[in-house]
């Protein structure tokens, strides 16, 4: 009880603290699933590592996975090769568009493949003025330019069967909408004498959707009717719909709003936050953020709390738990789950820093290139002699330490710049936890002289070989005696005055003799118990055999099978009398009493022995 309290306690005041993703280790991570160029061989894995990397400034590390996709590229502008999906080309678009490559082309081809979403509901043009008229409506139709005249009677359209509202999809020209998704109208009607109002509508059954209201004369409306499949103009595809949506909302030609907003699931982190980034509608962004748990995840989806977070932004909460979803070797999971965690974490924690005196996040010397906008001069500080650049011992001497630098390294000496045997300085190899200034610092930094050979030696705690040869002039009696003697306060075995003085001190012999008095105490204290358990069982037997009566056993009280009498029940005597077994042979004792007296005696004194050398 008291145990549970204590760790009860220890847990308690154990502060909590956030893991630190370490952002380096997973773009290394990320940069290891690369061959040659791919990622899987996947297109969408191979460009959503594109984005990552170039986000977070590697630029020069992308070049091989640009090449991957274009030797991808279909003839007819699409991805993948063999088999064109509309998804995998929106992803091709945000990598491509984001390193910089020309994408007219792939933008042409997603806009071609679109769809028709909405065969049952009808797109409706109402033009509401006082006065009758006539007005003109444009619209393209591919590359050609097409104007109709409408007359309007009475707010109503002489040309679409007398009615208030004009369909658009039958009234100027048949499938219309059909056959061009997307489509924008511009309607004048200044010959008016009073001005008007323009509003677009969808119509389904008894429902109406107001599009758009222009109170104006003149103006545009565009009739958003399309959709994506999962290949080219293809059944409608909520997913492909949504990330082709999201692609050409980065390169200003968002698509598909009235179906997204018509078919999105409103519980859906991914539909809300892709929504939300292609809209910035706040209402959309509202909803995102009542869909998050107490954990501060999104759908406990590593893909959905990182989208939601590149919507959110600062999320406190949610870059917390995608911290915590950081696995040791770097990842937080696949290539596209961690290339969407760097996404969504890139604001917040792996913005370059170019003046940290380290070469991290894309840089291509220590705090220059890559997202750094200092350049780097011929030594890049990279600890490697790069003499394809031009590099040497004279105009890079922290890179180069002259011929046979690699050698320098594996020579088992600290020399030229190193900062320790075979490592720091000119050498690619990571010192371990030393920082050479003289003080063996082992409880602080865990410095020992297997490794810190400038700080620490004799004193260290640690009993090296050289140490260890009491004949040597490097012997250290204060390091190596710890190898048996252990500091607890007790002599224990192979422990003696000479290699343990703390444990074993001598004072007249007593407490070395105590001290092996006490590591035989579990065998004495077992004989003890023995001992006095026997002695209360011959007492019971005794005792029993001299009132001359077999006690009954009555498990149960007075409610069990047992007599009660009016003696033992005035007495408050125990209901419960155990009997003393009787074992197969034995034989009554023919014992007087005196004789048993003695025996009894015997024994005690037996018991007094064994507790007075205790």
């Amino acid at each position: 009880m008291r145990l549970g309290f204590i760790i009860l306690i220890t847990l308690i005041l154990i502060p909590f603290s956030s893991a630190d993703i370490d952002g380096d280790k997973a773009l290394n991570w990320l940069l290891s699933q690369q061959i040659q160029g791919s990622y899987n061989n996947d297109i969408i894995a191979t460009s959503s590592a594109i984005l990552a990397l170039k986000n977070a400034g590697y630029s020069s590390q992308i070049e091989e996975s640009v090449e991957y996709l274009l030797s991808q590229k279909n003839s007819a502008n699409c991805w993948p090769k063999l088999n064109c999906r509309v998804k995998d080309t929106a992803f091709a678009l945000l990598a491509l568009s984001a390193a910089g490559e020309p994408v007219d082309d792939v933008i042409e081809w997603l806009e071609n493949a679109q769809s028709s979403s909405t065969t049952k509901g009808k797109w409706l043009l109402q033009i509401a003025n006082a006065e009758n008229g006539q007005c003109s409506i444009k619209y393209n139709k591919g590359q050609t330019e097409i104007t109709k005249q409408v007359v309007i009677e009475d707010g109503k359209f002489q040309s679409c069967n007398n009615n208030n509202w004009l369909d658009l999809n039958s009234c100027l020209e048949p499938n219309l909408l059909s056959k061009y998704p997307l489509i924008t109208f511009d309607i004048d009607c200044n010959n008016l004498d009073s001005n008007a109002i323009i509003v677009l509508l969808f119509n389904v059954g008894n429902t109406y959707t107001f599009v758009e209201n222009i109170e104006s004369s003149s103006g545009s409306v565009t009739v958003d009717n399309n959709c994506y499949g999962t290949s080219f103009k293809g059944i409608c595809n909520l997913d492909s719909t949504l990330y082709t949506s999201y692609a050409l909302s980065k390169v200003d030609k968002p698509s598909s709003i009235f179906f997204l907003k018509s078919n999105y699931d409103s519980n859906n982190p991914e539909h809300l936050s892709i929504i939300s980034l292609i809209t910035q509608d706040q209402g959309f962004i509202d909803d995102l953020e009542s869909r998050q748990r107490n954990d501060g995840s999104f759908d406990n989806s590593v893909i959905k709390t990182s989208l939601a977070l590149m919507t959110l932004n600062n999320n406190q909460e949610a870059i917390d738990w995608l911290e915590s979803k950081q696995d040791p070797d770097g990842s937080f999971g696949d290539i596209f789950e961690t290339s969407f965690a760097l996404l969504a974490l890139s604001p917040t924690t792996l913005v370059p820093t170019c003046s940290d005196n380290i070469r991290n996040q894309g840089e291509e010397g220590v705090d220059c290139g890559g997202p750094c906008s200092k350049e780097c001069g011929i030594c890049n500080l990279n600890d490697v002699c790069d003499e394809e650049l031009g590099e040497d011992s004279d105009n890079c001497p922290s890179d180069c330490i002259g011929a046979g630098a690699s050698n320098l390294c594996k020579n088992g000496k600290q020399d030229n710049n190193e900062e320790g045997i075979d490592c720091g300085g000119s050498c690619s190899a990571k010192c371990p936890s030393c920082n050479n200034d003289g003080i063996c610092e082992f409880d602080t930094f865990g410095e020992t002289a297997l490794q810190c050979q400038n700080d620490c030696s004799c004193g260290d705690k640690v009993c090296d070989s050289t140490e260890n040869d009491e004949l040597s002039n490097t012997y250290c009696p204060q390091d190596c005696k710890r190898a048996v003697c252990n500091d607890n306060g007790l002599c224990e075995l192979g422990e003696n005055e000479d290699n343990c003085p703390n444990d074993c001190t001598i004072s007249g012999g007593s407490e070395i003799e105590e001290t092996e008095e006490e590591s035989s105490f579990p065998f004495v204290s077992i004989i003890i118990i023995i001992v006095i358990g026997l002695i209360i069982v011959f007492s019971i037997y005794y005792f029993t055999k001299k009132k001359g009566k077999k006690p009954e056993f009555n498990l149960f009280g007075k409610f069990g099978k047992g007599k009660e009498t009016k003696e033992n029940s005035r007495k408050g005597e125990p209901f419960f009398k155990p009997e003393i077994p009787k074992f197969p042979g034995s034989k009554p004792s023919l014992k007087s009493q005196s004789k048993l007296d003695e025996e009894l005696e015997k024994s005690l004194e037996e018991a007094r022995k064994l507790i007075k050398k205790k």
